[in-house]
């Protein structure tokens, strides 16, 4: 291969480095950016869904379980799958409190429960 050196003008030159580090940007891209990225979304995401899912069973401590989520991630998300209350869980009508069908007081705020269940 010939070079001939009148063809290496400045603008060439810097044409071809801004194209060498467009490359090492999408390099860095695909390396670094997007597996960080991704592994964010595999820790906050279920933390999150954690916390909204709690808040949606009107939970007064769904911030912690995030947090607990956040912080253990699977381990979280299994102990709060196996704790957390029923769907269809009906509210205290005294405190809003989520209530399971088998008990006979709020453990909230103590208002007995039988005119609920019968």
């Amino acid at each position: 291969m010939n070079l001939d050196l009148e063809e290496l003008t400045p603008h060439r030159i810097a044409a071809w480095a801004l194209l060498g580090l467009g490359a090492l940007a999408a390099l860095y891209l695909i390396f670094h950016a997007i597996p960080l990225l991704l592994w964010v979304a595999i820790t906050v995401g279920p933390a999150v869904w954690v916390y909204l899912d709690a808040e949606k069973r009107n939970n007064d401590r769904a911030l912690l379980w995030g947090l607990l989520c956040l912080a253990s991630n699977v381990l979280g998300l299994i102990i709060y799958l196996i704790a957390r209350p029923e769907i269809g869980a009906s509210l205290c009508p005294s405190c809003s409190a989520a209530l399971q069908s088998h008990w006979v007081a709020c453990p909230h705020c103590g208002r007995a429960l039988h005119s609920l269940t019968q």
